[in-house]
């Protein structure tokens, strides 16, 4: 199966500012990031897999940052924020969580039910 994963931010979370020492403060600072990891099956094998996805969704606290390197909140950009989630989450139990979805969806074990007394 063939499954390719893609990454977004959904929402930050951030500090107006944050003392680091007497001299140094830095503002607007992100201190967790709530993400989305998805798996899209991309291929027709097995038969029936098209179209299946399945989704991951988590939120990463980040590490106290340094003076140096700080880059402002206005500079951010998606991609530093994703790094910085990147070194920090392991994406192996994310995939694997995603791989037994989509394969849950191709062989689903319960089925959703009408009520017997409706």
């Amino acid at each position: 199966m063939n499954i390719q994963y893609t990454w977004s931010v959904e929402s930050l979370e951030k500090l107006p500012s944050l003392k680091l020492s007497e001299e140094n403060s830095l503002s607007n600072v992100v201190t967790s990031v709530s993400f989305k990891y998805e798996g899209v099956v991309q291929d027709n094998d097995p038969v029936g897999s098209q179209n299946l996805k399945s989704s991951f969704y988590g939120t990463c606290p980040l590490l106290t940052p340094v003076a140096e390197g700080f880059i402002e909140f206005a500079d951010l950009v998606e991609s530093d924020i994703l790094n910085a989630v990147k070194a920090l989450y392991g994406v192996s139990q994310m995939q694997e969580y995603i791989v037994k979805s989509i394969e849950d969806q191709m062989d689903p074990k319960e089925t959703t039910t009408e009520l017997p007394w409706v």
